[in-house]
C-alpha cells in the first residue's frame, strides 16, 4: 500500500499538510509528495532517499530548500523516526543535504551537481546493457524505441 504525503511549499521550505487529497492535490497545485510503498522490497529509508533525489533532479527541491523534520515526516508516514533519520543521515553523508542542529535539514548547493555526476556514471552500465542486448539479437530500432519511450514527455533539468 502506498501512503502519499502532500508537501505544501512555503518560503523555500515544505510543510506537511496530511490532506486526504494525495496525488490529486499534487497534480492540481504542482505540489510534491513522498509516497511510501509498504509492500515494496525496497527498504523505506531507500525509498525516501530515492524520492528526495528525484525531487532535486526534477527541480522540485532546490539548493537551500528545507526538508520536513524527522518527527513530522515519521508521523505522517507512520514510520519509525529512526528510519527517517537513517535516510537523512545517508543523504548527509552523500553531500546531498546538510543538517543544521536546531534548524533542520537543507538541500546543499552542490546536491544537483552530485546527483548529475552519479547519473552520468550510470552510462557505463547502460553501455554494457546495450552491448548485452545487441549480442542477444535486439535490433537498433528496438533499442532506439526503448530510449524514446524512456524519455517521452520528459525534459532534462539543466
Amino acid at each position: 500500500m502506498v501512503k502519499p504525503v502532500c508537501m505544501l511549499g512555503y518560503a523555500g521550505a515544505f510543510k506537511l499538510c496530511g490532506c486526504a487529497r494525495g496525488a490529486a492535490a499534487s497534480e492540481r497545485n504542482g505540489l510534491s509528495m513522498f509516497q511510501i510503498d509498504a509492500m515494496s522490497r525496497t527498504p523505506v529509508y531507500e525509498q525516501i532517499i530515492s524520492q528526495v533525489e528525484k525531487f532535486i533532479l526534477g527541480g522540485i527541491l532546490g539548493a537551500g530548500a528545507q526538508l520536513p523534520s524527522v518527527r513530522s515526516l515519521s508521523m505522517e508516514l507512520s514510520v519509525n523516526p529512526n528510519t527517517i533519520q537513517k535516510a537523512y543521515g545517508e543523504l548527509d553523508v552523500r553531500g546531498i543535504i546538510s543538517t543544521v542542529p536546531g534548524r533542520g535539514c537543507f538541500i546543499t548547493e552542490s546536491a544537483l551537481g552530485i546527483l548529475r555526476q552519479i547519473s552520468r556514471n550510470k552510462l557505463t552500465s547502460l553501455e554494457d546493457l546495450v552491448a548485452e542486448l545487441w549480442a542477444a539479437g535486439v535490433s537498433r530500432k528496438e533499442l532506439d524505441d526503448a530510449v524514446d519511450r524512456g524519455t517521452a514527455g520528459k525534459q532534462p533539468t539543466l
